[in-house]
């Protein structure tokens, strides 16, 4: 966990240019997939953004929740810029684990 996080960190501020340059449309098609399944029950009462990086599902996630959104990632550095682009729209959760306890934080 400790080196896919530290890994992340270090690129966390060009993350999304990179993507932006490959094209990456994952983000995109997450969104449209969950709005189609979505459409008879008229949105999610709360969504799960597990490895939500930078937040770019987010975008085309957002729309589509009716209570609260809750994005998890390994990075700090991803859900800092997260946090920064959804401001207080997301509920946000930082999980870090030591031993046997479990810190959680949250951020309306």
């Amino acid at each position: 966990k400790e080196f896919v996080a530290e890994l992340f960190d270090s690129f966390a501020d060009s993350f999304d240019e990179k993507l932006e340059s490959l094209q990456y449309k994952v983000p995109q098609y997450v969104g449209q997939t969950a709005e189609a399944l979505g459409k008879a029950q008229q949105g999610y009462r709360a969504i799960l953004d597990a490895g939500c990086g930078t937040g770019l599902a987010g975008r085309f996630l957002l729309p589509l929740k009716r209570r609260v959104m809750i994005g998890v990632d390994a990075s700090q550095k991803m859900l800092n810029i997260a946090k920064k682009m959804h401001n207080k729209l997301w509920l946000w959760t930082d999980r870090t684990t030591t031993k046997s306890t479990t810190t959680i934080k949250t951020t309306i």
